[in-house]
């Protein structure tokens, strides 16, 4: 049987990689150093962008990476994307993550 791997959509806004759970997949929570494998695969060098993701049940929190290689979790605790983007940007980003700058990926 495959294993099962988590399955996110992705937005980028600025220097922000905002990840959102898709319902029946591994949680993004559980399978961290593969998500951060996958995303230094498709973007290349990670130490420039925060990394953001929204679980399950609505919450969005950080995936904390130094060089392309996770290193855990830190804490947002938000309800709604802009108010996680507030959050890291409050948290001393070096750029504010501007919605104009944004795309998103499947």
């Amino acid at each position: 049987m495959p294993e099962r791997r988590a399955r996110y959509d992705t937005e980028v806004i600025g220097n922000v990689i905002c990840l959102v759970e898709l319902d029946n997949a591994n949680s993004i929570t559980s399978d961290a150093d593969r998500v951060i494998e996958d995303l230094h695969q498709r973007f290349g060098d990670l130490g420039s962008y925060r990394i953001i993701y929204r679980d399950t049940t609505g919450t969005w929190d950080e995936l904390a990476v130094t060089g392309d290689q996770f290193r855990g979790f830190k804490s947002i605790n938000e309800r709604s994307q802009a108010a996680a983007l507030a959050a890291v940007s409050r948290q001393g980003s070096d750029e504010a993550p501007h919605p104009q700058d944004s795309y998103r990926t499947g």
